[in-house]
């Protein structure tokens, strides 16, 4: 169980580290594109696939504005799987407690998705 609890962690923590991926200077404002960056080497990744940069840190600007920015050695979406089949495996032999603990987690996050009514 404590395997199990440790791979979702690791999977959301590396999800998260992709907000904190270091990346170099941004472009002029207004501007759009992709790139793939080795170290100090970028390329230019204009409508090719995310998944196929494997060198370092992916990044997507629109506007001027960092859209997606993601660490590429490990992609964030392989730990989504690995956590998401680790927490369906845990759920099905403690239906119990999970499922206690899931309605206890909407519970938390309902109120925050809820409209303001003010």
């Amino acid at each position: 169980m404590k395997k199990t609890i440790s791979s979702v962690l690791v999977a959301v923590l590396l999800s998260l580290s992709a907000l904190f991926a270091v990346t170099a200077p941004a472009q002029a404002a207004g501007a759009n594109y992709e790139r793939c960056s080795g170290g100090t080497t970028f390329y230019d990744w204009s409508g090719k696939n995310p998944k196929d940069c494997k060198s370092g840190v992916y990044l997507m600007v629109r506007d001027g504005k960092e859209v997606l920015k993601m660490k590429t050695d490990r992609p964030w979406w392989e730990g989504m799987q690995e956590g998401y089949e680790a927490a369906q495996k845990w759920c099905s032999e403690n239906t119990l407690t999970c499922n206690i603990l899931t309605s206890v987690g909407i519970a938390a996050v309902m109120p925050l998705l809820a409209p303001a009514n003010s």
